[in-house]
């Protein structure tokens, strides 16, 4: 009940300060690429070459091609795009998050200023490059919209998933941020864990190749092939990659994907377990921050 009552003491001091939120979100995305001639833009321009790069030398490259939920010749952007961008949004977090309370110890050492609203800045700033990159993913399915790629009603899922990616990435963050202020190589060690988690997840090669091998004529799957698809699927962050492909691929309700009855509230247990952990975590140790820094 404590932990409860913790959780919803943080939550509640993000939303009434949710207007500053806002505000401190646009200064410190603008921050980040102050004195630079690009500005703000950068924060657009580095993960769409990213993409385009990746999208060109294994389309143009390698020639390949995604077969996804049944279909088959998927245009590589089509399905690369909407995994990648949500993993960028959470490789962002994260990764913003790790330094976020160093980096605003000016106001940490204040004692009237809520430090919890600190990851929600780093998460909204994030956020705002997010919505960019979702419209992005819109134009690509309108391009190559005569394949069959056209956004329909489903579409307004992606606020499912990114309300998850949300309630994931508050959790995460708090812990993560905590953690910093004591253990100074939180940053490199979170760095480590998203390459990982960006083959882990996966994002650019398809999980179901694990398990349905792309040629016939192979050997018979083995039992390791299947306890790894097995612990694959458990990752959070795959539920989310690849329900954004679902959604703007295959135009597929959440509800309807064959291990959505087992998927689905896995996902929001651990959410929400992190999201208690974190708050735990971060309410108790941030009493002791304006101490260490």
């Amino acid at each position: 009940m404590s932990k409860a009552k913790k959780l919803w003491g943080l939550l509640d001091n993000v939303w009434s300060s949710r207007r500053l939120v806002a505000q401190l979100a646009m200064t410190d995305l603008k921050k980040r690429y102050a004195g630079s001639y690009g500005g703000i833009i950068w924060a657009y321009v580095v993960p769409l070459v990213n993409m385009l790069v990746m999208w060109f030398v294994f389309q143009y490259g390698f020639r390949s091609s995604s077969s996804f939920g049944g279909l088959t010749d998927i245009p590589f952007i089509v399905w690369l795009a909407p995994g990648y961008i949500i993993w960028s949004f959470i490789s962002d977090c994260l990764m913003q998050s790790s330094n976020s309370i160093p980096e605003y110890s000016y106001l940490v050492k204040k004692v009237a200023f809520k430090t919890e609203i600190i990851v929600p800045i780093k998460i909204f700033s994030s956020l705002i490059i997010h919505a960019f990159f979702l419209l992005f993913v819109l134009v690509v399915c309108l391009i190559f919209g005569f394949r069959g790629f056209w956004p329909t009603w489903v579409w307004f899922q992606f606020f499912y998933y990114l309300f998850g990616a949300l309630v994931l990435m508050l959790g995460l963050g708090w812990i993560v941020s905590a953690l910093a202020v004591f253990l100074k190589d939180t940053a490199q060690i979170v760095t480590i864990f998203l390459q990982i988690g960006f083959w882990a997840t996966p994002v650019f090669w398809d999980l179901e190749t694990v398990i349905h091998p792309p040629y016939e004529g192979q050997a018979p799957v083995s039992a390791a092939r299947q306890v790894a698809y097995v612990i694959l699927k458990c990752n959070p962050f795959y539920y989310l990659v690849n329900g954004y492909r679902q959604t703007a691929v295959l135009n597929q309700p959440f509800w309807t994907n064959t291990d959505a009855y087992w998927q689905a509230p896995y996902f929001w247990c651990v959410a929400f377990l992190f999201l208690f952990v974190g708050a735990a975590v971060f309410g108790k140790t941030k009493k002791h921050f304006a101490d260490v820094l």
